[in-house]
């Protein structure tokens, strides 16, 4: 099986597909009031029903590759007076929209997010793998506070928010995670 790696430009998840993965889709969410999102970022639905970054211990949506406004548009491609909030262009990491405090409301800026729970996404550590003992292929980890990062340390073969499919031969502190507990599926 092929498998093609790549460094991110900052932190942050990066979708990988392989050639077996389906079902996985891409789907536009409302962000929440006053949150921050990052291209690159873990995800879930607040309770109610709009999008915030996740956090260790909490169920994944998905991961977030692209930021429009309501009618679609990237924000890369809109003037900001189209919408409120601070948008910062870049890469998976980098790019990034703090939305304003009647986002939900006024203007329904959105984020594109990755969802499937058989995708692979390259998501780098905060230590090398393998630091702690039980960090290898196949234990399941939680993402860091920032969701933006695994958590080396919480390396378990119990319940955890991500699971580690292979190595990147690129660097010891990136790997390949699944979602293992999704809102979703």
């Amino acid at each position: 099986m092929r498998r093609l790696f790549f460094m991110a430009a900052g932190y942050g998840f990066t979708p990988k597909r392989w050639a077996q993965d389906a079902g996985a889709t891409t789907d536009s969410f409302i962000i929440a009031n006053d949150e921050t999102i990052n291209k690159g970022d873990a995800v879930r639905l607040d309770t109610d029903g709009f999008l915030v970054r996740a956090g260790a211990n909490e169920t994944l949506l998905g991961i977030v590759v692209g930021l429009i406004t309501r009618d679609g548009i990237s924000l890369d491609n809109t003037p900001p007076a189209d919408y409120g909030g601070t948008y910062t262009s870049g890469n998976v990491g980098t790019e990034s929209y703090v939305a304003a405090d009647d986002n939900e409301t006024e203007d329904r800026v959105n984020a594109l997010v990755h969802v499937g729970n058989g995708v692979a996404y390259l998501g780098r550590l905060d230590a090398d793998l393998g630091t702690t003992a039980a960090s290898v292929v196949g234990a399941r980890f939680d993402i860091t506070a920032a969701a933006d990062r695994i958590d080396e340390n919480t390396a378990t073969v119990g319940t955890a928010q991500m699971v580690c499919v292979d190595n990147d031969p690129t660097g010891d502190d990136y790997a390949l995670f699944r979602i293992f507990e999704t809102q979703v599926y």
